[in-house]
Order: structure tokens, then sequence, then C-alpha cells
């Protein structure tokens, strides 16, 4: 059941829309982001940021020269668990859920390891005006309210493909095992076991941040998107809340902060990983708007900061400026500033932070061409296709389950375009 679930996923996200969301990456929809035409990337507008598929896509070299023994640098390129850390990413969502969080801490600054860390917190001005009493209990309100959303809502396998990128992300260990598509979705038990998962990710260690002041947490943003989940009507709104990443659904956002929890870290302060998709992987705690989190070698090198250690904010690469990995005279990672990609400069030879446009594009135009040229308006980009723009399908219509996002309700079930939305109600 995994390894289908996952092929489809992997399958659809890659034939969805790419947005710009400033985070080093081609963002794309989760499975579940298209399912409502309100917030379909394939429509212009991007539900599920930083696309999730494991997330561990930092390279770990062996040594600050970016090569051991004499062995080719790409060679030492490793996709490490986050455990050992391993966004996104998501971000993530019913689509796929990853974070780029490299490893390696024996060549860096030293195992660093969080609950080690306190004297190299930035302090608790941030954090003292924090209600820690709200705080504790706000993992396992959004945890009760979503099991109730997805029990009122979801029918037939619907909650498989809901919990589909938690149940299948190896980082939660046992917790997986617990959870669709592993086992049947059990409202009971949901609360708990939901509870716990989000405590690994990606809400505790936001948390965590918070209270060692490395984030700046508003609570009226937190109350309102409380009452907005506890509240959440079927389909529509059901995608708008669980898919955004604007509050507490799990996909991660893009281009922006969840409105709850806001980066803050200049250069030169304290930093960790955030495990909420590519821009928490990259950039973790600090402003995205002038750094990342780097753990930077005594040569200079820098690397992200594995998961539940500590790094320091670098600045990041401005317009024009190389980005991306480097092994040439010794491994290093430049990150774009947020709002820029890093993309392939014709006039350079090398991947350099740009600005790109992306426009809406009618139906019956090109939208892909070695990458996404724009938007598809009121239509779906048909990447491995036609590479058109194609109007949507209509309920009763016949569809590929790859390409979910072709149906006008943006779920295609027994290659049929269904006629409700996803997680549209049970009656």
């Amino acid at each position: 059941m995994r390894r289908l679930w996952f092929f489809l996923v992997v399958m659809f996200a890659l034939s969805l829309a790419c947005g710009n969301d400033g985070d080093q990456t081609a963002n794309t929809a989760g499975v579940l982001g298209s399912a409502n035409p309100d917030v379909n990337s394939a429509n212009g507008t991007p539900v599920n940021g930083d696309m999730e598929m494991s997330e561990d896509l930092t390279p770990t070299p062996a040594n600050e020269t970016g090569t051991s023994d004499g062995a080719d640098p790409m060679d030492e390129m490793t996709l490490p668990s986050e455990g050992s850390p391993g966004d996104d990413a998501g971000d993530a969502s019913p689509g796929t859920s990853t974070d780029p969080v490299p490893g390696g801490d024996d060549r860096m600054n030293g195992p660093a390891e969080m609950d080690q860390a306190n004297s190299s917190d930035r302090g608790t001005d941030a954090s003292s005006s924090v209600n820690h009493e709200f705080l504790n209990t706000l993992i396992e309100r959004v945890a009760i309210a979503t099991c109730d959303a997805v029990s009122d809502c979801c029918m037939d396998e619907e909650p498989e493909l809901f919990f589909g990128a938690l149940g299948n992300d190896e980082r939660l260990g046992e917790i997986a095992d617990l959870l669709p598509p592993n086992a049947p979705f059990d409202a009971d038990t949901c609360p708990t076991t939901l509870t716990s998962a989000y405590r690994t990710l990606p809400f505790g260690p936001y948390i965590e941040a918070v209270r060692r002041g490395l984030i700046n947490f508003d609570q009226d943003a937190a109350e309102t998107c409380l009452e907005e989940l506890e509240s959440v009507g079927c389909g529509s709104d059901f995608g708008e809340v669980f898919f955004s990443g604007r509050c507490f659904g799990f996909s991660p956002p893009i281009g922006v902060d969840r409105v709850v929890f806001q980066r803050m870290g200049q250069v030169g302060e304290p930093c960790t990983g955030i495990p909420d998709g590519y821009a928490g992987g990259f950039y973790g705690t600090c402003d995205t708007n002038v750094s990342w989190c780097a753990t930077v070698s005594e040569s200079g090198g820098k690397n992200v900061t594995p998961l539940g250690q500590m790094g320091t904010c670098v600045p990041t690469a401005t317009e024009g400026q190389p980005c991306g990995f480097m092994v040439v005279g010794g491994f290093n990672v430049e990150v774009c500033t947020r709002g820029l990609e890093c993309t392939f400069d014709p006039e350079t030879s090398r991947d350099s932070c740009q600005q790109v446009s992306r426009p809406a594009i009618e139906v019956g135009q090109p939208c892909y061409e070695n990458g996404l040229l724009g938007y598809c308006d009121d239509g779906w980009c048909d990447m491995f296709g036609s590479r058109m723009c194609e109007p949507h399908l209509a309920a009763g219509e016949s569809c590929e389950v790859t390409a979910q996002e072709a149906c006008r309700t943006g779920v295609c079930k027994d290659n049929i375009c269904s006629d409700r939305l996803f997680c549209g109600g049970r009656n």
C-alpha cells in the first residue's frame, strides 16, 4: 500500500504546476492540494508548497574539502533521514513531505544538540510575552480539530490520502504505523496519534523554537487559525484550511511563513532547522529576507544545519550571485534570498539567484518547455502529454489517476472525474 500510494503521489505531484516560492526549488502541489479548484495550483494558485518527498536533498560531504579519500565529490552527496536529519518541505501534506536537512556534524561546528544550546539561544525577550499555557495545549487542540474534520468530511479512501504524507514519513518511526494508510482511520484514537506525530513534525519544533526565542509567535493569529480549524466545513473550505499551509495544515506554505510562526533570525544569530518543507530545512528560524541557517566549517564552508542541532544565520545570496551546491575548492552551499530562484544562467554558465516570472497562460497555449512557463488560467498544465494548458474535465469524464488536477473537482476516482470535492462531506 505504501509503495502504491507513494508512486501515485510522486507521479501526481510531478504533473502539477510549480510555483515560485523562492525556497530554492520548484514547488509542487500535493495530491490533495488540487482537490479543490478554488485552491488548485493547476489553476494558478499553488496550494501545497515546498514539494514534499523525503526532503533530505542536501549533500553531506565527508570532510571540509567535500571529498573523502580522493573520492569524487558527487559521491559524498547522501540522502540522510531526519533522525540523522532529514520542509519542505510538507512540506508534507497529501502530496509528499520533505525537508531538506542534510547530515554531517563531524566536520562542522560540532553536534550542538538543541538541548545543549541554551547558551547560544537568542534569549527570552522574544518569548517572554508568550502564553506558555496556550502553547502547551496548542498541538493537541490542532490534532483534535483535524481528526474531527476528517471524521466529518472524508469517506472511503480519503482518510488514507489525507494522512498519506505523514503515514509514509519514516521520520515518525512507530507513530507512522498507527496512521493511515498503514492503519485504518479511527476517530477515537486519531487525536492521540496525531498529537504525537505533530509533536515530532512540523509543529513541535516550531514551538520549541518559540520557547527558545528563535521564532516569533503570533497568538492572535493562532487563535484565529484554531477557530477556522475547529469550525471548518467540508469541500472547498476543507481544502483551504488544510492544504494552503497558512495555518495548521501539515502542508508547508509557499513563499511565506505560516501566519502563526515568523522566522526572525538575523545574520550572525543562532538558528535551527524546522521540519516544514524546503524553507524550513534551508532557512530554519532565520529571516528569509536576509539569511539562512547554516553550519559553518573551520574552513568557512557552509552546509545546511541538521535538524535538532544549532547553526548560525548566514547571509543569503542576492540576485545575480551564485547559488546551489558547490564542490570546487571545498564543499559549500549558497541559498537564495526568498523570492529568488536558483536557476542556470546561460551568460555565466552557472546557477545564480534570479527573478523568475510565471504569468497566467490561456487554455490552448504552451505551458511547459524544459520547465514551467506559467500557470494555466482556468485549466491545467499537461506537462507529460501535450505540454499545453488544457481545459478542466467535467464530472463523469474519463481521467487518469496520475493527473487528478485535470478534473475540475480535483478528484479522479476509478478513472472518472468525481462530482464531489475531496473530503466534501458524507452526504
